[in-house]
């Protein structure tokens, strides 16, 4: 990556700073709240996540084949939303740059463009209770797909729905109390046909080229606690998905997983919030993904990342945390 083009990144993200609001429309770090936002209103954000790993050895003794590895994922987004009209809003979100972990193919920037549009904030029991509809659309622009420690896709025009359900202690001012907030929807990868590994992938021993069998689909589910005070917001969240067609074995991240995600959301001004969350994954580690025989090994990229990513210059070492800084 050139010094150039990292400049041109910090310069965009630090007017979404500036001009952060609700990211992705009432919404905590992952659950969505069955809320949308006023007619006219208009919100800016942008994010960043990443997780890293030093792989050493420890003890003595080193085997012949060993190598220390220093695993580093980085992705970030910019997204825009639109109060359209009461009860519908609309959003738009850049990622603007995914590490792919991948021999000879580093990152995607700019990758794909994601379209939410959202039908909520309708009532029950005096607004004590709210409803709402998600619809989400994935549409490709990267320049590779199928790359490991980032959720799965493949490179289709990927969309689902998900249904929204909220509950407010407060039914008339909702953000003076704790909220509770559950998720549920159905998503389709829509990558039947998609190539999952190229036969001239630098890491592929084979020399063929692999496609995948079927379309990917999967439940989506989340569950979210916000207890506000005039400073901050504490947020507890637990989400997941499980696949009820899963992905083909030639393709990375096709396991089920679930995350518990606590987070803080700081408010000095109606205008600007930053949260800090952290993913702590509960789901087990198995990989169910061809042999490494087979699929590129992403440790042979790994070492290449630690001087590549120097700028973003963060880092958290367990395996199974991934930060979240949104802003």
């Amino acid at each position: 990556m050139s010094h150039l083009y990292k400049l041109f990144l910090v310069f965009l993200l630090i007017p979404v700073v500036a001009l952060a609001g609700n990211f992705g429309s009432q919404h905590l770090l992952h659950v969505q709240s069955a809320s949308t936002l006023d007619k006219g209103t208009l919100d800016f954000r942008s994010n960043l996540r990443f997780f890293t790993k030093v792989g050493e050895l420890l003890g003595g003794n080193k085997p012949a084949n060993f190598s220390a590895v220093n695993y580093w994922d980085v992705q970030s987004n910019v997204l825009l939303t639109y109060g359209v009209m009461e009860h519908f809003d609309l959003s738009i979100m850049n990622r603007v740059y995914v590490d792919r972990n991948t021999s000879g193919a580093e990152y995607n920037s700019p990758e794909d463009i994601f379209l939410d549009g959202k039908v909520g904030s309708f009532g029950l029991s005096n607004n004590r209770f709210g409803y709402g509809l998600l619809g989400k659309l994935r549409i490709p622009v990267g320049k590779e797909y199928n790359y490991a420690f980032e959720p799965y896709t493949a490179g289709g025009f990927e969309y689902g729905i998900m249904g929204l359900f909220s509950f407010f202690n407060d039914p008339y001012l909702h953000d003076r109390s704790f909220s509770l907030h559950f998720n549920l929807g159905w998503y389709n990868h829509n990558d039947a046909g998609e190539i999952l590994l190229s036969a001239n992938n630098p890491g592929n021993t084979t020399g063929l080229t692999y496609k995948a069998d079927g379309n990917a689909t999967e439940l989506q589910y989340g569950v979210g606690f916000k207890y506000p005070s005039e400073l901050f917001d504490l947020n507890l969240e637990l989400w997941g998905i499980n696949f009820i067609s899963a992905p083909d074995s030639m393709a990375y991240s096709r396991e089920n997983f679930a995350y518990f995600t606590p987070s803080i959301r700081f408010k000095p001004k109606s205008w600007f919030s930053f949260n800090l969350g952290v993913d702590i994954r509960v789901s087990n580690n198995t990989n169910t993904s061809a042999s490494r025989k087979t699929l590129p090994d992403v440790t042979m990229c790994a070492r290449k990342l630690i001087f590549t990513k120097i700028f973003f210059n963060n880092g958290i070492k367990p395996a199974a945390l991934r930060m979240n800084s949104v802003v």
